[in-house]
Parts: C-alpha cells; structure tokens; sequence
C-alpha cells in the first residue's frame, strides 16, 4: 500500500472526529430560530499572522570531507496563523516552514509545522489536524520525547516536522490525561551528499522500510500528569512506528547507501521535575522494545539559577545533566554515557540579549563538543543571532582495525578461484563483516551480495578500492570509541539576521 494510500485513508479518521467533535457542541434550534452559523462558521476571519525571514551564512573550519564547500548560506521563512472564536474555546493554528540552501538539496524543504483546530471545554479539549507534541524535562535532548519525527537537515535532535493526530485530554483531581492517535508516520529527514554533518554514506530516504510486522493503521500513545507541591511526574507509553529508524547498509558497492528500517516498538517513560528553592533536579528514563533489540535509557539532571547574578541585572542558570543507554557501543547516537555542562546568562534588557554554551563529554572515550549561542534584538523587528559548534575527538581510527584488507583478500580469492567452497567463503565473509550496527549479516541484500561474488563467481562485482574505502566508512561509523570522529571537519561558526513581522 503506497503512502498517500495510507494517508488517505488515515486522514478518514482525523475527519470523523472533527465531524463528530462539532456536531457533539453544535446546539438544537427550533424551525423559528434562526441558526447562528458564525458560532462555529465565522464568516470574517480576521486572525493574526506574524512570523520570521532569516538569512544564516555558516562558514565551516575546512572544506567538507567529500568536497563541500566550506562556505554555505540559506534562507528560511516561518509564518504563524491564529483565530480563535467561540470565546476563545475554539481555535485554528497553522504554522508553514521553508528552508532553501545553496549547498544541499536535501535541505531545501518546505513543511506544515502546525495546521490544527482545537476546542476547549470545562475539563477538556480536543485538537486536530497536524501538530507538535513536547515531552520531556531535561534541557539537552529528551529522550522520551517521541511523538514527532525530527527534522534531521534543520537541527539533529531539537526541530520537529509536523505529526498528523488527534489529542484528546482531560483535566482530573488526580492529574490530566492525555490520549493520541497518530495518523501517519513520517519519515527522518538527513543531510544529502552535498551536505555537511552527515554520514560518510549517503542514506537512501526513498527506498526506506517500514517494519513487516507493522500491521496497524494508527499509532498511539497516552500520557499521565500530575504535580504533588513541588514534584511534577509523568508517565507515559508510546506503541506505534519508530521515530529513530536502524540505518543499515545495502551492499551495493557501485552506489552504497544507508536504507533506514523503521520498526514497531513499544516504549514506556517516566518524568520527573522536583523545585528546590532555585534549583530543579530532573530525571526521565524509559524502557523501548521492538522488533531488533530492547533496550533502556536514562537521563538526569540539575538545574539552578542564580537571579540578579553579582547584582547586575543579568540572571545566570547552570545546567548538569548525565545520559546513560543500555546499549553502549550499539548505540546509534554519541549521546549514550555522556555528560552534558551547559549555561544561560540572560541581561533582561530591552535587547533580550542571551547567551548560551554547552559541553558534552564522554566519560568513556574523552570525545568532547561545545556548542555556543548569542543572540540579540537589533530593535522590535530585528534580531541577530550567532552560533559556534566544534567538535573534539580523539585518536584517529588505527589502520590495523579496518576490516577492509582482509575482506579484499578474501574477495580477491574467491575471483581468482583460490577458495572454491561457497560455504566456507559466506561464512569468513560474515565473521570479517559483522564489525558494527550497520551491518545486517541477515539482509536481503547482503545475502544478495554473497549469491553475486561466491556462488555465482561474478568478479564484475568486485572494485577493490571502491570497497576499500566503503568498508572502512562502515567501521568508522560504527567505532564506539570514535563516533564524533565522523564530523571531525565539521567545525563551524554561523551568522543570523532576522527579521520578524
């Protein structure tokens, strides 16, 4: 079943519940009233629109390792649109995004952030259409956050695409429950080959999968909260399609790429925020199963504030947060025992001038990054914003642990009829390539690759340099020890002006 199929038909059930929603609060006339359609049709629609034009320009410390400019520049526009009526119980939002980037194709995109209607009753509401959806306490990535999908070309862990669902809540004396339903799954968007901060093999988006076992038309999730004086908690469970899809590879050496498997997971999280005078300690943990591998992960942190720092006008928050993952080495993401050191200073003058800077330090490999924000108001329509990034890795990959020479002898034997047993040959193939979290010894298409070069004996299949070097970007990716090692020339610094209307 194609996607806009699956839309399609997803999107029945978004408008059932808008209909039902509105007829539920539509109210009885006699034939001698007049009906009042401007009471849920309002025929002026005056609403306010406001939004954002920015021009960014990041320059790189070098050029890219696969020949990008070190030099980029892009534009972006965000718009925001909102009438409510009713008293204010009823209200449209709509939220567009547009990104064009001179560099990277994959980045000029454009996106529906938000494009909702919602009513409110005594202890209720409703919301509809596409959405975004915010989990989580601790300042730098939160990992229970999962409804939306991350915009992956935008911002690696912090901008959203919009979520197709329906959210409905009720407010209780022992706490507010929230229910969704979610209506599609969209997909992780990444850098292309031209891009910057990406994988050192291109990941094939349009050839993505979706988990065989992912019968069920609608994701879902529901979520508890409820705050006890000072301590705020949440409890949550997610069962639906994986927003961090497992990016394998396709063993095509010709055209190598990445295909991302989304799966069927189930994830259950916890939240916790607790206020001590000027300081919030803060924790979320979760346990995800699935399809390829169950896993847990937690976080925890604490934040203070000091207002009216040195008696000056400036108030300065520090924040120290600690992530743990249950997967270690296999863990997709650097961010699995990491410590994460960050700061706030805000003036609280008329410029809102602000700045931040975080750390993040691996207590297990030394791999460190910092990341720096200044921002700005030039004057009511105008701002200024500077970003900095720079990543600090430590050794490089040995020579002597790339696999690539020994899979080349190997294959280079197999071509030469020196190895005749197909058996033997598949099976020291397997062992040289089972190396990391991007090798499935399972696929399709590794099993494809195996029938090609030893059963069929077709050496047309073999380019040693090209396998070489794609073998050793597939253990450089997958090093435990090395991952900030991929985006080692991706230091940059990066200039915003903004104009808001």
């Amino acid at each position: 079943m194609t996607l806009s199929v699956r839309i399609i038909q997803k999107t029945r059930w978004l408008l059932l519940a808008v209909t039902l929603q509105m007829a539920w609060n539509t109210p009885v006339y006699s034939e001698e009233e007049v009906l009042p359609l401007d009471h849920l049709y309002p025929t002026n629609w005056p609403g306010e629109w406001s939004g954002s034009v920015g021009i960014e320009s990041r320059t790189y410390r070098e050029s890219g390792e696969f020949g990008q400019d070190s030099q980029n520049f892009s534009a972006v526009v965000s718009a925001e649109y909102f009438h409510s009526w009713d008293s204010g119980r009823s209200n449209i939002q709509f939220k567009p995004f547009v990104r064009l980037d001179h560099q990277d194709s994959e980045r000029n995109h454009w996106d529906i952030r938000e494009l909702s209607w919602s009513h409110r009753g005594s202890t209720w509401n409703i919301r509809a259409g596409i959405g975004q959806v915010h989990w989580g306490v601790t300042e730098f990535r939160p990992i229970v956050d999962v409804i939306n999908q991350i915009d992956g070309v935008e911002d690696t862990y912090i901008a959203k695409q919009g979520q197709p669902l329906v959210n409905f809540t009720q407010r209780t004396d022992i706490g507010t429950f929230d229910v969704y339903a979610l209506l599609s799954t969209r997909q992780r968007t990444y850098p292309g080959e031209d891009g910057r901060l990406r994988h050192p093999i291109t990941i094939d988006t349009t050839n993505a999968k979706e988990s065989i076992n992912d019968s069920e038309p609608v994701d879902y999730a529901i979520r508890w909260k409820q705050t006890f004086d000072d301590l705020t908690i949440s409890l949550s469970h997610f069962h639906g399609t994986s927003r961090d899809p497992h990016l394998i590879f396709n063993f095509d050496f010709s055209k190598p790429r990445l295909i991302p498997i989304y799966e069927e997971i189930d994830q259950s999280s916890i939240e916790l925020e607790y206020l001590w005078n000027e300081t919030t300690f803060k924790l979320e943990a979760l346990t995800r199963s699935g399809d390829a591998a169950n896993y847990e992960q937690a976080k925890g942190g604490v934040e203070y504030t000091w207002a009216g720092a040195f008696n000056s006008d400036w108030d300065v928050t520090g924040i120290l947060e600690y992530m743990w993952d249950s997967r270690k080495g296999e863990a997709p993401s650097f961010l699995d025992h990491d410590f994460l050191l960050g700061f706030r200073l805000f003036s609280n003058d008329i410029n809102n001038t602000q700045l931040k800077m975080g750390f993040l330090i691996d207590d297990q490999t030394r791999e460190k990054a910092v990341n720096l924000e200044f921002s700005r108001s030039i004057n009511d329509n105008w701002d200024v914003r500077v970003l900095a990034s720079a990543f600090i890795e430590t050794d490089p990959v040995p020579d002597s642990f790339l696999p690539s020479s020994s899979v080349i002898d190997l294959l280079n034997d197999i071509s030469s009829g020196e190895i005749t047993d197909a058996n033997d040959a598949r099976n020291t193939l397997l062992e040289l390539l089972d190396f990391n979290i991007y090798v499935d010894t399972d696929s399709e298409e590794l099993q494809r690759f195996i029938g090609e070069v030893i059963i069929n004996n077709d050496p047309t299949t073999l380019n040693p340099i090209g396998i070489a070097s794609t073998l050793d970007s597939l253990y450089r990716m997958g090093d435990p020890n090395r991952k900030m090692n991929l985006f080692k020339e991706d230091d940059y610094i990066q200039f915003e002006i903004i104009r808001h209307f």
